[in-house]
């Protein structure tokens, strides 16, 4: 029989007492309610908030106006939002809104044919969800300036200035889609419409061409079929991130009908933003008499930014136009939007700036009757 020593029976005790006050301290922390260390907000009828990412607050459109002071930072990438409308984690705005599933099962992205490394130009019916916004002076005189993407037999995917010139002699008059229905004369391949609503978003900035979105909601549904038009798809992947090679879609020429389709690279925000605002000037900011517009940029994650992978002689291109990718849904290659044209410059070395199409479907779907 081994004895123990009075030191080895304290020191055994010792332990034992600590183990003990230890496992009740850990109970005691885990019954307590968690401490929401998050950044608190005031609306205006008293109601506490908490400042969250604009994607985390599925219902912050109905409470706009309401906030008060600069309580989270006076960060556009911030909102105030109520404790109950705070999104779940890994679940994004536009997932559980009623017209996600419309859009999801859609037939869209239809790819015709494409080979970049072949032919640099645009085919016929290629993209046959572009389309062309028509806008006339108070000379009567149309001009085809600006573009868009039909995302639905009734609704065209734009940017606000195309739909709100920043020239105010310029109104928006005609819409026209280029399709393949069969015909001897290339005239007769156009769709001209005349019969529409303009939806711009609430909050465009005209100064800083931010929320710079608009839909078009078109008076008679485009029968898809019958003109051999299809719609482009919309980004709605889990995965934030861009994965795939992005195409952008430039200005057609006046010797050709076909427009350059342009490899590009998308850069970081900051980076890019600090880059325009060293080298300011020659900006084209949708102002159809040439003006120069120099303003500071501070781009967001709603906007996106990117260089042409080439240089092409024809530098500006029309708001409005879709920055596009190729990638694959439920087994099959499609075309899905990324972007919409928002700030280009005339010199072919500055970046591009496009309205970031997945920071605003929360938007388009609240937007959109079915």
């Amino acid at each position: 029989m081994i004895c123990k020593s009075n030191s080895d029976i304290a020191y055994s005790s010792l332990i034992f007492t600590l183990v003990v006050a230890l496992i009740v301290t850990i109970i005691l922390i885990s019954s307590q309610p968690e401490i929401d260390t998050r950044q608190k907000c005031r609306f205006r009828n008293g109601t506490t908030g908490i400042c969250v990412q604009n994607s985390k607050c599925y219902v912050r459109e109905k409470f706009t106006g309401l906030y008060i002071g600069d309580d989270c930072g006076g960060s556009s990438d911030l909102t105030c939002c109520l404790q109950e409308h705070i999104l779940p984690e890994g679940i994004k705005d536009f997932e559980i809104h009623e017209n996600f599933n419309h859009f999801r099962n859609k037939k869209c992205g239809i790819v015709h044919r494409y080979n970049h490394h072949a032919d640099r130009q645009t085919h016929d019916s290629e993209f046959p969800w572009i389309v062309s916004l028509g806008h006339i002076n108070n000379h009567l005189h149309l001009k085809f300036t600006c573009g868009g993407s039909m995302i639905s037999e009734k609704y065209i995917l734009t940017t606000a200035q195309s739909v709100m010139p920043l020239e105010p002699e310029f109104k928006l008059s005609v819409i026209r889609l280029k399709h393949s229905r069969s015909s001897k004369h290339e005239e007769d391949r156009h769709l001209d419409i005349k019969e529409f609503k303009i939806i711009p978003h609430s909050r465009f900035d005209p100064i800083n061409l931010k929320n710079d979105i608009a839909l078009i909601k078109l008076d008679t549904e485009i029968d898809f079929e019958s003109y051999k038009i299809t719609p482009v798809c919309l980004p709605l992947e889990k995965e934030d991130k861009i994965q795939h090679e992005l195409i952008a879609i430039g200005k057609k020429s006046r010797s050709s009908r076909r427009r350059p389709r342009l490899l590009v690279t998308q850069v970081n925000n900051h980076e890019c933003a600090k880059t325009l605002n060293e080298l300011k000037g020659a900006a084209n900011f949708g102002n159809k008499s040439g003006e120069i517009i120099k303003v500071d940029l501070h781009l967001t994650e709603n906007q996106i930014c990117v260089y042409k992978d080439s240089l092409d002689s024809n530098c500006q291109d029309e708001h409005g136009m879709p920055l596009q990718s190729l990638s694959t849904f439920r087994g099959n290659t499609i075309w899905t939007q990324h972007g919409i044209l928002s700030i280009d410059y005339s010199s072919c070395e500055l970046p591009i700036i496009y309205t970031n199409v997945r920071k605003y479907l929360r938007w388009i779907f609240d937007n959109i009757e079915q």
